[in-house]
């Protein structure tokens, strides 16, 4: 009989009273956590990237400053940043030294309310988790799932989102993946009933074989309030849409949603001038098209 060989990856303990914590208490007081404190040099920077989310310590030579060995003092502008973000007081972070930087960096640590679950167990701040990752619904609407109505697909994304995190649990890795993943998924599924009734044609076109046939006027009310003209606009911005490229396609849709200038930049991975470059394109062509047609 073979003998079997077994190849076993070793797993350790997380132990957290071993990671680098830096928290932002109510009254807006800073405190390193004391693994992190042993760590830092005399002299630090503290910075915070908006659009990321992302705060940094690093060392501060001369523009830097010292700091407490208690660890505690109150930086003047930060925790109004943060609150004007939407992100809520008392507020922490778990940071990892990156290499690259040269400084610890980390995400604000969403957090669960009082409120609780069926199975008792505090949920998380729904509105905090969306000021932390404000990128994952606005991304996946303007990527995926196209052929759902614009406000459907916004609304089931932000449903999926939030059942996302009442059902997450740390073994399912890290949240913001999987809150990304699933947002994704919902999207996805979701979409199938629309995909075979979306059709690139005009109102009048016939939808048999015969000139007998109803076409798509037909299923509007005769007295039609508009709803035809808004429905003929409809397929022209649709028409318009799909002779553009990925990006152009990906930026109409985002600016439909409600993404800012910013948000725009970070998805479509573009500088500041080439959006508006890209809009300034956008623009022209759309006045070529709307006069063609």
């Amino acid at each position: 009989m073979k003998t079997k060989r077994y190849t076993f990856k070793w797993y350790k303990k997380r132990d957290g009273r071993k990671a680098d914590w830096l928290s932002i208490n109510s009254n807006g007081v800073l405190h390193i956590g004391r693994v992190l404190r042993e760590k830092l040099p005399e002299r630090i920077q503290i910075g915070f990237d908006q659009s990321q989310r992302t705060l940094a310590v690093m060392e501060g030579g001369t523009e830097g400053f010292s700091w407490p060995r208690s660890g505690a003092f109150v930086l003047e502008d930060l925790p109004a940043e943060l609150m004007d973000l939407g992100l809520k007081l008392p507020l922490s972070f778990r940071l990892r030294y990156d290499s690259a930087e040269a400084c610890w960096l980390g995400k604000p640590c969403p957090r669960r309310v009082a409120q609780m679950d069926t199975q008792g167990k505090p949920q998380y701040d729904i509105e905090q988790l969306m000021a932390i990752y404000p990128d994952i619904i606005p991304d996946a609407v303007a990527r995926i799932a196209k052929s759902t109505p614009l406000a459907e697909r916004r609304a089931i994304a932000t449903e999926a989102f939030c059942a996302a995190a009442r059902s997450y649990q740390p073994c399912y890795g890290e949240l913001e993946k999987y809150l990304t993943a699933q947002v994704q998924t919902i999207l996805i599924q979701e979409n199938r009933q629309y995909e075979s009734m979306y059709k690139e044609r005009s109102l009048d076109q016939t939808l048999g074989d015969t000139e007998d046939d109803f076409n798509l006027y037909n299923l509007l009310p005769e007295d039609d309030g508009g709803e035809i003209t808004r429905a003929e606009d409809r397929i022209m911005r649709e028409q318009f849409r799909v002779q553009l490229s990925q990006k152009g396609q990906d930026f109409l849709l985002m600016l439909e949603s409600g993404c800012t200038m910013e948000q725009i930049e970070q998805c479509l991975h573009m500088g500041k001038q080439d959006v508006y470059r890209l809009a300034s394109e956008l623009g022209k062509q759309w006045k070529e098209f709307s006069e063609e047609t």
